[in-house]
Formats: structure tokens, C-alpha cells, sequence
């Protein structure tokens, strides 16, 4: 018994931090305990007490010291609903969720900044008081942006460090570039879903997983040669082997597509969103070496012409390349000048040969 109520004082305490609040700045944090680790608390962004409607650039910090214990900032609570003139926001490196009220009725925003993630590592709690720890080792993505509107997002700056975009991101954001870092090990294109306005795309030359070869404004994998991401403007050089699952998620009003001649595979939902897809040229000479992933064709083919090498027609007459509209031989350029491999020699190419050349 007497034990029982030597640890109540403790527990009293620890429930005290959880309900006590605190400001730095114009910020109001609350000490929170993790769902999945009795031993792990964070600070959430409870409030901003500053002037709503003159807060045009929002800085979110890493972590926050309160009582001489450090906290990663993990969350963002119903900060900063009707900041109407917040147009820039730069995540701090431990963000994981941002709550779906959190910019409600806010402007909006034109420039995020995301920074390299870090892990909160497990710890003990010592002399009765919680102690947090961040190491460089990054975790996952934000798990959401709420219902920030990202309807004039210009800008995304994915910071070198950043190894992981796993989950819906910005998705219908009208940014036109993106430039991924070194530092990305793991992309999935759901992430941009929806945006059409999306015309360049470019990753380090030191990344080690994914390259965009011969400016073809497009995510590789550099080991197996597949299409990771795509946007309107992609080329696909003749080295790709494969289109990646959602690979041209990023493309609702895309309305003409090349397949290199060594695609073996196209993966699930490979063109889903591709629902305006008017013209599809295939450069692979026999359709029954290609593996179709489920739903891999999964858009309008009724609307669609087929494009398909010469001599090649009846191959290609059977399911479910049949259910095209038409089914039609054409003849395509092949030749030194055609750098990117498309079939066509044009501006594409000499952009490719300028990028491979600076990528040097």
C-alpha cells in the first residue's frame, strides 16, 4: 500500500504537464504523451497569440525547451485558423500532424518549406520528470496537411534530407517544379496526385535511388529503370523497362503518352487519373512480353487511339488492347538525335543533352 502511494504523487505530476501550457513567443505549446509510447512526450502547437491578421510567415521550431527538458514539436493543433495573410510556412524537422482545423479560414499559402524529419527516440523517465531526445535519423512524412489551402501553393522546397514522401502530400497543388534531394530514398506519387501543372521535374545527380536521365521531367528508379512519377510534360527515355504503380497519377488532363520500346511492365493503376488520354504510342514491338499489374489500363481506352509499331497491328488485337478505340500502325523516328529515345526529334532533346551535360 505504501508504495501504491508513493508512486500517486508521480502520476499526479506527470497528469499536471499533460494539462499545462506554456508560451514562447507568440506560440502556445501543451506537453503531450505519445499514443503508441507511454515513455515518449512531445509539444503540440496549441495556439497563436499573435496578430492573426498581420502573421504572413509561419516558422514551426524542431523542439522546445519548457522546464529545462527539451520536447519535439510534433503537431499542430487549431493554431492558426484565419491567419489570412500567412502565405509562407516552414515545418519544423520533428512535424508529423497537422490537425484538420489547424489553418482553417486561413489564405492561401504559397511556400512550404520541408524539412528533414527526425526520430524521437525511446527514453526512460527519470527522477519523475520526462526527458526527450531527437536524433538525425528521419522518420516518417507528415501523416496530413489538414485543410490548409494549397489552391496558389508556388513553391515546395524539399529540403536535402528528407528521405521519405509516403503519404498524400500536397495533392492538386498548381505548383509547376519540383526538385527532389539527395537525400530521398522512398517515393510515392500519390503524393502529387492532381498536379496537372506540374511541367518539371528534377532530382540531385547524387541521389543514389532516382535519377531524371536526359531531362525527361520524370522520377526513375536508377536500378530497375521504372517509372516512379510522371507529370504533362515527361519524355520517357528509351532506357525505361517499366511504369511504376499510379506512375501518372500526377497527369488528370494529359492527352498523349509514349511507351519506350522495353517496357516489360506496367503496374497498378499505372494512368488511373489519365481519364482525358486521347493517344497512347507503344514503341514495344510484341504487347505479350508486357506484365499488366492490375488495373493497369484502368482509364477511358474506349476514347483512346493505340499507336503500335509497324507490322505489329494484329498482335495487338486481342484483350485488352482491342478495347482501344482504334488500334493503328505508325512509323517512328529513331536516330542519334532523338536523345530521349520519344520517337520524335524536337526541343525535348536539346533540353536533355543541356541537362545531362550540367548534371556533369
Amino acid at each position: 500500500m505504501k508504495k501504491i502511494f508513493a508512486i500517486i504523487p508521480f502520476l499526479m505530476a506527470v497528469a499536471m504537464l499533460h494539462a499545462e501550457s506554456f508560451v514562447i513567443g507568440d506560440l502556445e505549446y501543451v506537453i503531450r504523451k505519445s499514443y503508441e509510447n507511454d515513455t515518449v512526450f512531445y509539444a503540440s502547437v496549441k495556439s497563436y497569440k499573435g496578430d492573426r491578421s498581420s502573421l504572413t510567415s509561419l516558422t514551426i521550431p524542431d523542439e522546445v525547451e519548457y522546464n529545462g527538458k527539451y520536447y519535439p514539436v510534433w503537431d499542430i493543433d487549431q493554431a492558426f485558423t484565419k491567419c489570412t495573410s500567412l502565405t509562407e510556412i516552414t515545418f519544423g524537422r520533428n512535424v508529423r500532424y497537422v490537425h484538420c482545423y489547424a489553418f482553417r479560414g486561413s489564405a492561401p499559402v504559397k511556400r512550404i518549406v520541408w524539412m528533414p524529419q527526425k526520430a524521437v527516440e525511446e527514453i526512460e523517465i527519470v527522477t519523475g520528470a520526462p526527458t526527450i531526445r531527437s536524433t538525425e535519423k528521419n522518420a516518417t512524412g507528415f501523416w496530413t496537411l489538414g485543410d490548409m489551402d494549397l489552391s496558389q501553393l508556388e513553391e515546395l522546397v524539399v529540403a536535402d534530407g528528407v528521405e521519405d514522401i509516403g503519404y498524400p502530400f500536397i495533392g492538386g497543388a498548381p505548383i509547376t517544379s519540383l526538385h527532389l534531394p539527395a537525400s530521398l530514398t522512398s517515393l510515392y506519387p500519390t503524393s502529387f496526385e492532381y498536379c496537372s501543372r506540374l511541367s518539371t521535374i528534377t532530382v540531385d545527380p547524387a541521389n543514389p535511388v532516382y535519377d531524371s536521365r536526359y531531362g525527361c521531367n520524370a522520377v526513375i528508379d536508377s536500378k530497375t529503370n521504372e517509372l516512379v512519377m510522371a507529370c504533362p510534360a515527361t519524355r520517357l527515355p528509351e532506357s525505361v523497362t517499366g511504369i511504376g504503380p499510379c506512375a501518372y497519377c500526377t497527369c488528370p488532363g494529359i492527352k498523349s503518352v509514349v511507351i519506350p520500346s522495353g517496357v516489360t511492365k506496367i503496374g497498378t493503376y499505372a494512368f488511373s487519373n489519365c481519364g482525358q488520354l486521347e493517344e497512347m504510342h507503344m514503341r514495344v514491338a510484341y504487347p505479350n512480353k508486357i506484365t499488366l499489374e492490375r488495373a493497369a489500363l484502368n482509364f477511358n481506352v474506349g476514347n483512346c487511339t493505340l499507336y503500335v509499331p509497324v507490322g505489329t497491328r494484329s498482335r495487338y488485337l486481342v484483350y485488352p488492347w482491342k478495347n482501344f478505340k482504334a488500334v493503328v500502325e505508325e512509323d517512328f523516328y529513331q536516330g542519334p538525335e532523338d536523345v530521349n529515345g520519344d520517337g520524335r526529334v524536337d526541343i525535348d532533346d536539346v533540353n536533355a543533352v543541356v541537362n545531362a551535360v550540367l548534371a556533369k
